[in-house]
């Protein structure tokens, strides 16, 4: 599988995790997948990953 696009964000808040569970909806929804990795005291981080059409990636000269 090709990675086409990533993303980094660095946050520090708090939060309720409610967006968390409403991405993993929308991931599964479309056929995609999130995997979490956490390592206390350092960070957490989230992979999404989708299939993409095979003529979108020959489009963007990936």
């Amino acid at each position: 599988m090709r990675q086409i696009l990533q993303i980094k964000i660095k946050t520090n808040e708090q939060g309720s995790g409610l967006g968390l569970a409403i991405a993993r909806q929308i991931a599964t929804k479309h056929g995609g997948n999130i995997e979490v990795s956490s390592t206390l005291g350092i960070g957490t981080e989230f992979v999404f990953t989708f299939q993409c059409l095979e003529e979108y990636v020959e489009e963007l000269n990936i």
